[in-house]
C-alpha cells in the first residue's frame, strides 16, 4: 500500500479557488459548484480546482467517483510547480471531454478564459465574472 505526497499550496491557492467559488454561485447561481473535481480523460484522471456544472450534467455524474463527462467550465488555480506546457494538456483534456468553458486563474488572480477555438476576451458563459481576484 503506498501514499500520495503532495506538495502544500501556497495560501492564496486556497483563496482563489474560495472566491471563485461564491463568484460563481453570485453570477451563475443556477448550477452546482464543485472544488477539486475529479475528471477522467483520455489520458487518466485529472482533478480540477473548481468545476461548475448544469444541473443536468451533475445528475449524470454526481454519483461517479471521478466523473465521466467533464463539467462545463473548468478552472485551475496556477500553483509555482504549474507550467505552460501542463496548463494547455489540461484545457485540450477537458475540451475533449466534454468542457465548454476552460479558466486559468495566474498567481496574482487574473483569470484568464478559453473556449475550444480560442483565448476569451471574458466568458462567454459567465459574461460578468470579474477577470481579476481582488484579495481583501
Amino acid at each position: 500500500k503506498g501514499n500520495v505526497i503532495m506538495s502544500p499550496m501556497f495560501a492564496r491557492h486556497g483563496f482563489f479557488q474560495a472566491r471563485i467559488s461564491i463568484l460563481l454561485e453570485k453570477f451563475k447561481p443556477n448550477g452546482i459548484i464543485i472544488t477539486e473535481c475529479a475528471v477522467q480523460t483520455n489520458f487518466g484522471t485529472k482533478v480540477a480546482d473548481v468545476t461548475w456544472f448544469t444541473k443536468e450534467r451533475w445528475a449524470e455524474v454526481r454519483k461517479d467517483y471521478d466523473v465521466h463527462i467533464s463539467p462545463e467550465i473548468a478552472i485551475e488555480v496556477l500553483s509555482l510547480s504549474n507550467t505552460i506546457t501542463e496548463m494547455e494538456e489540461k484545457k485540450e483534456l477537458y475540451f475533449q471531454s466534454g468542457s465548454l468553458e476552460f479558466w486559468v486563474c495566474d498567481l496574482e488572480g487574473h483569470l484568464h478564459f478559453y473556449d475550444k477555438n480560442s483565448k476569451l476576451s471574458q466568458s462567454k458563459n459567465v459574461p460578468d465574472f470579474p477577470k481579476l481576484i481582488e484579495e481583501v
